[in-house]
């Protein structure tokens, strides 16, 4: 409903809309299209499923109320409500004991608002910051999908959710649409080689035996003259005869030889040239499968296929695009025979089938960034804007915003041709190593945008060389016009490929384009063009694959609330810059005790003192805390799960001790003085925990103005150990989780030891950190848990306890060093100075999750108070804010008067325990002796209690 309200006070103000006398809603329709739909005035704008490309637009508030169909039916299967069947509607449904439920349950242990059920292709569950925490599948879950088999505890309620067989797919909930990348095989078409058949060798002409044919008639005519003998003349004449005979059959015998042969090599070349063609044909059907037209990766972007985003850095067809179809060289290759002595009309028709089949026509013609750097597109203005949509389509349909970035920079007449690109998701990916505003059409927006690029490869050129080139690989999109020097975005061009930055410029001549264009593409008439490749020399007819603005304008939209679910992604942008922690935990605890005794009953914190037989509790009591505000729902901590020590790191003014301040004061609102207790050790005056040492569960504070009482601490915590070490002894209990699970009445309240600058404290008392090493390695099973802040670690947590540290939150620190020294991650060393109590934390190997601190040093006003609505248009670069009127029906602001958030919290902390008649916890020490004692007042003392 703010929303909505915000934009008719803008329409009114603007004169596109009268006032309207009802109020009004949002009617929305998802960018992928479908019928229009009311949201409900009351919704946020996440479980209303406001999502990036939808069309909005204002109309009448109507009730849906018992007209929404349901779309799943939850079965209570235990618990106070047991046997209830509940039906909800898809979308977002509450759960908990708050009146404003829309599944109401009556169990105690349930909070007023538990948890979220959302229903959507699949039903999740989602943790909204209650108490006791979710339970599936036998572990505590923060966000869970239910499967038909599952069930949900919450509390002592046990709960199945399933999903109706009659309900249709309903879509992605939510503010975005989670796609996953799934393996994808395109079969590639291979290389191979095939012999050509050799050609028959040319008849040589051979030579008539003259000498043969003549010496016999010599030796006859000598042999007739020797003998006179008729016969000699007989064979005289013969020898002739046979040396004619044998030539003119060897003559006969090669003709019909070659005459064979040539039919053989006939055959076997008409064979070669079906086998080719067939060859060919398949090829060219292979190789547009291996390469996505834009039509095709249009398809898959808008159907959300497997297509979508399914190139990935180790593929060879990484940043490749397609610029059309036309002549390839083929992958199939012919072996000629030797030459040798063939026949010339042979062989020049087997050299015409070699070229014939040299290319193969109509296969996508391909431009890879990675060896061409820089692309160009030039020619007929139309069809270069056409063309040069269809090249970046390809990029943001095939390749993922964790793995690509677009940027663009344009002069204020050209960028109306990119103006679908601020709809995409890679210009404005939490991946991406730019900050700021991706897109420029002024000469300031363009100047901010190089310089950022520039540094962008300085950095990556610094950090050293590798075999691959860094990622997310960056794309910047250049028109010609663009009002920046022309010079720094040619050397961009040059040097940006070797660091992962690449070019494609845009110009209406070829002659406009820079040199360092080693591949580009000529736009002729029509949808042809010619693509020139630098390197060969070389020109290739492409009948190019455009795509029309329009088109690419619903492309935009469609992909705008994607994300690649595989990809998860540290986003400071989705938490606020500031959290009132009553605003987060419910205004009642600061005003009335019976509400914090609610909670500790939730928890089943308080003991049970009328008498009753001990409760066994059916898992394991935590110390959850809320202590502030995450990415997507309120942000808890569990010292004894996720720690069982923590180490908190932040500069000066970071606000690591309001951050210590709300997460004390986290744990007391939801845990009574019967199951945790406090103990401070300030080393800065003890400003830091003032207010907390008024709560019910501490037990002492010890600051660097007693230095002495530190030693006393140390003794008395050394002490404490032993002493339930006995306890446990005698209890038979192996922790003190097994004496709170069978509800023991003697079980100790867990002792979390807070220790604000612990650096300071280990160079005054350097024995202070052996005891603390003791009590890290000990603490877990008895009970006693650490907390450890300081502003630099390094040199000062040393391995043994730092191992002991499961638990790590990182607030605002000095350096990367400092930040990867708490969290393994430069991260802390980013955040902005401007917004103290930004923290993130990394529990164990697990993943790092960023939240804001819930302040408790305000004053927070609990009358409803609209939320302040901030509109602005969406453009090629910076937006241009709407003037939106005040409310007219905004109260008054806050009253800065009065008692701190925290001084009532603490109060009504205070009281509630009082009420509850929770008696002060055991301090695990003797009160400190005073200076003087009068002896006349300390009484007299016997030994008749002995006798």
């Amino acid at each position: 409903g703010d929303v909505a309200d915000a934009l008719a006070r803008a329409e009114v103000a603007s004169g596109r809309q009268p006032l309207q006398a009802v109020d009004q809603t949002l009617r929305l329709t998802p960018p992928e299209g479908g019928p229009w739909h009311a949201l409900d005035r009351g919704s946020g704008l996440a479980e209303a499923s406001l999502r990036a490309g939808s069309v909005i637009a204002l109309g009448p508030a109507e009730s849906t109320d018992g007209n929404l169909l349901a779309a799943a039916r939850v079965d209570i299967l235990a618990g106070p409500d047991a046997g209830r069947q509940v039906d909800i509607p898809a979308g977002v449904s509450t759960v908990g004991r708050g009146a404003t439920a829309t599944l109401r349950l009556s169990d105690f242990l349930v909070s007023k608002l538990h948890a979220r059920i959302v229903v959507s292709d699949v039903v999740e569950i989602v943790d909204a910051g209650s108490a006791n925490g979710v339970y599936v599948g036998g572990g505590a879950v923060q966000r869970a999908v239910l499967g038909p088999g599952d069930v949900a505890v919450l509390g002592e309620s046990v709960l199945k959710v399933t999903r109706l067989a009659t309900v249709g797919p309903t879509g992605p909930s939510g503010v975005t649409v989670p796609f996953n990348r799934s393996p994808r095989i395109v079969p590639v078409h291979p290389s191979r080689e095939v012999e050509a058949p050799t050609p028959p060798e040319a008849l040589s002409p051979g030579r008539f035996p003259t000498i043969a044919l003549i010496a016999p008639l010599v030796m006859g005519a000598v042999l007739f003259a020797a003998t006179r003998n008729p016969i000699s003349l007989v064979f005289v004449a013969l020898s002739p005869l046979l040396m004619v005979g044998t030539y003119l059959d060897k003559r006969f015998t090669d003709r019909k030889r070659l005459a064979t042969q040539s039919a053989e090599f006939r055959v076997a070349l008409d064979r070669l040239v079906d086998d080719l063609s067939q060859g060919q044909d398949a090829e060219r059907r292979a190789r547009l499968q291996e390469v996505s037209s834009t039509a095709e990766a249009f398809a898959g972007a808008t159907e959300l296929s497997p297509l979508l985003w399914s190139r990935r850095p180790e593929h060879a067809s990484f940043l490749t695009l397609r610029v059309g179809t036309g002549s390839a060289p083929s992958r199939t290759s012919l072996t000629m025979p030797p030459r040798g002595k063939a026949v010339t009309e042979f062989w020049t028709e087997l050299e015409a089938v070699r070229e014939r089949f040299a290319d193969v026509s109509g296969v996508p013609v391909l431009v890879d960034l990675r060896t061409a750097g820089a692309v160009g597109v030039a020619g007929d203005r139309d069809l270069v804007d056409d063309i040069a949509r269809g090249l970046v389509a390809q990029l943001v349909c095939l390749h993922s915003p964790a793995e690509l970035v677009l940027t663009a920079i344009a002069s204020s007449e050209s960028s109306p041709r990119w103006d679908w690109l601020k709809w995409l998701p890679h210009v404005a990916s939490a991946h991406s190593p730019l900050v700021g505003h991706h897109l420029a059409a002024s000469p300031a927006a363009g100047l901010a945008l190089v310089t950022r690029l520039e540094e962008l490869v300085a950095t990556r050129r610094a950090a050293g060389r590798s075999t691959e080139a860094p990622l997310p690989a960056v794309v910047l999109v250049v028109e010609d016009d663009a009002p920046v020097e022309r010079g720094r975005l040619v050397r961009l061009a040059e040097e940006g490929p070797a660091s992962g930055v690449h070019v494609v410029w845009c110009a209406s001549r070829v002659e406009q384009l820079p040199a360092v264009c080693r591949m580009f593409v000529s736009a002729g008439s029509g949808v042809t063009a010619r693509v020139g490749l630098v390197p060969d020399g070389a020109w290739t007819e492409v009948l190019c694959e455009p795509l029309d603005l329009r088109i690419a304008e619903q492309l935009g939209r469609r992909l705008a609330a994607v994300v690649d679910a595989g990809a998860p992604v540290l986003d400071e942008s989705d938490v606020p810059r500031s959290v009132s922690y009553l605003a987060l935990a419910g205004p009642e605890i600061a005003s009335d005790p019976m509400a914090v005794l609610e909670r500790w009953r939730e928890t089943g914190s308080l003991v049970d003192r009328t008498g009753g037989p001990p409760v066994r509790r059916q898992h394991d009591a935590t110390l959850r805390a809320l202590v502030g505000q995450g990415s997507d729902r309120e942000f808890m901590l569990d010292l004894r799960t996720q720690g069982p020590h923590a180490l908190v790191g932040g500069t000066t003014g970071a606000g690591k001790s309001e951050f210590l301040q709300t997460w004390v004061l986290g744990m007391a609102a939801a845990h009574s003085p019967d199951r945790v207790s406090f103990l401070f050790v300030d080393y800065k005056g003890g400003a830091a925990f003032a207010d907390c040492v008024d709560l019910p569960h501490t037990v002492g504070l010890v600051t660097d103005l007693s230095p002495h009482l530190v030693r006393r601490a140390l003794t008395s915590l050394r002490a404490e150990l032993r002493r339930r070490e006995h306890l446990l002894n005698r209890k038979k209990a192996k922790d003190l989780l097994a004496l709170e699970r069978i509800g023991d009445p003697d079980a100790p309240p867990a002792l979390v030891i807070v220790v604000d600058e612990f650096a300071a404290l280990a160079k005054e008392v350097p024995e202070f950190v052996d005891g603390v090493v003791d009590v890290a390695q000990r603490g877990r099973s008895l009970g006693l848990h650490l907390i450890l802040a300081t502003q630099r670690p390094a040199g000062v947590i040393k391995d043994n306890l730092r191992a002991n540290t499961n638990l790590r939150i990182a607030l605002r620190m000095a350096d990367e060093h400092d930040s990867a020294d708490v969290l393994g991650s430069p991260l802390a060393a980013e955040f902005d100075p401007r917004v103290p109590g930004r923290g993130a934390v990394r529990t164990g190997p697990g993943r790092i999750a960023m939240f804001q601190t819930g302040y408790a040093g305000g004053r927070f006003d609990s009358a409803p108070v609209k939320a302040a609505v901030t509109l602005e248009s969406l453009a090629f670069g910076p937006g241009e804010p709407w003037d939106v009127p005040p409310d007219p029906g905004a109260g008054p602001g806050p009253d800065d008067s009065g008692p701190t958030d925290i001084a009532r919290t603490v109060l009504s902390i205070a009281t509630a325990a009082r009420l509850a008649g929770v008696p002060a916890p055991r301090r695990p020490w003797l009160p400190e002796l005073a200076a003087v004692y009068d002896v006349a007042t300390l009484g007299a003392q016997t030994d008749a209690p002995l006798v």
